[in-house]
């Protein structure tokens, strides 16, 4: 059995420079190529005979003894890629990070599972310096975007005649959308490690601040806003990604929406946060709307109207939504308007204060 899978197995692995481990039924080694054992620090053919899950840190074994028995009853195939990483453990106690592809495979011995595996540690190194370089240099571009916009609203109060703030106006809400752009990439990047951590937030009061950031961007394009809020009533959530969602949401209803109205509504129900946005504006073509959550999908429509943006924004909603355990959902008509529905479960812990809205 080994001979059959050392020269298929080894030709792979020296082709794709890929390690690749046969495991059978029972989660021991019975074939590692050569890459495999230069990946774990293992002499050749020390590997074999050896458990899996010795290539693993001690506290995810038991984990993965029972993840593999339950991809063994399956026996389906899983691509290597997308987000999930584990960590390996060399012979010499040093974690790495790994993707691994999964197989099923027909042998003399019945059937085996054949393990592709991938060392991503260059890959999380150059993904962590782009992290620190964007996030350094959208600090300066994001203060150096402030002090321009700073300036037009300055001189849009000075000047008198009528041509002249309209093109002000326009150049400041440029500058606001280059902000978002550069605020898009930013929350983009840091997801992949972004966590819920619940406190207790004012509802109200994390909302209207929501709104007051769009509410510049409304005027200027002389556009409603309509909102329904609940009383002031503290829920368990996570302020930040819940702010995000929202803020998202209504971004894309003052970029997209040329005349008529912005709607939000909140209400609190038994359990869970309901929020809605609600536009006026172009709407999303039938065929786009399977895909706009998807990261930097845009639709062409969408691209004429507001040439700027990342197709990050709805992406960021729905990662966001799915931490904190909830759901977003979309209803749109063409030249009609565009509705976004957001579901998260919260705690009520009790309202805060009897202001009257």
């Amino acid at each position: 059995m080994k001979d059959v899978f050392t020269v298929e197995g080894d030709e792979a692995g020296d082709r794709f420079t890929l390690a690749q481990l046969v495991i059978d039924h029972s989660g021991i080694i019975v074939h590692a190529n050569s890459r495999a054992e230069q990946l774990f620090g293992y002499e050749p053919g020390e590997l074999l005979g050896c458990s899996v899950e010795n290539l693993l840190p001690a506290h995810t074994r038991e984990r993965h003894r029972q993840q593999r028995k339950e991809f063994v009853q399956r026996q389906q195939v899983r691509q290597m890629g997308g987000s999930l990483v584990v960590h390996g453990l060399r012979k010499s106690g040093e974690e790495i990070p790994l993707e691994i592809g999964l197989s099923s495979i027909q042998t003399d011995g019945g059937t085996m599972t054949m393990a592709t595996i991938l060392d991503v540690s260059e890959r999380q190194r150059a993904e962590e310096a782009y992290r620190l370089f964007l996030a350094a240099s959208s600090h300066d571009v994001g203060n150096a975007l402030a002090n321009v916009l700073g300036y037009v609203n300055l001189v849009h109060e000075l000047v008198t005649d009528e041509a002249s703030r309209r093109y002000l106006t326009r150049a400041a809400l440029l500058v606001q959308e280059l902000s978002t752009v550069v605020n898009d990439m930013v929350v983009h990047v840091s997801a992949s490690d972004q966590t819920a951590v619940c406190q207790p937030v004012d509802v109200y009061q994390l909302l209207s601040g929501c709104t007051a950031a769009v509410e510049p961007q409304c005027k200027a394009k002389g556009l409603q806003m309509r909102v329904s809020l609940p009383a002031s009533t503290s829920v368990m959530t996570d302020p930040m990604l819940l702010g995000r969602i929202v803020q998202n949401l209504l971004v894309n209803a003052v970029r997209y929406t040329k005349e008529g109205e912005i709607e939000l509504c909140a209400v609190v129900t038994a359990g869970e946060l309901r929020i809605s946005v609600r536009d006026t504006g172009i709407g999303i073509p039938a065929e786009s709307l399977p895909r706009i959550f998807d990261d930097y999908y845009r639709d062409p429509e969408a691209r004429q109207v507001a040439p700027l943006g990342t197709g990050l924004g709805l992406f960021t909603v729905r990662r966001f939504c799915n931490l904190l355990g909830g759901s977003v959902s979309v209803r749109s008509t063409q030249g009609i308007g565009t509705t976004f529905e957001v579901a998260v479960p919260v705690v009520t812990s009790g309202a805060k204060s009897d202001q009257n809205f």
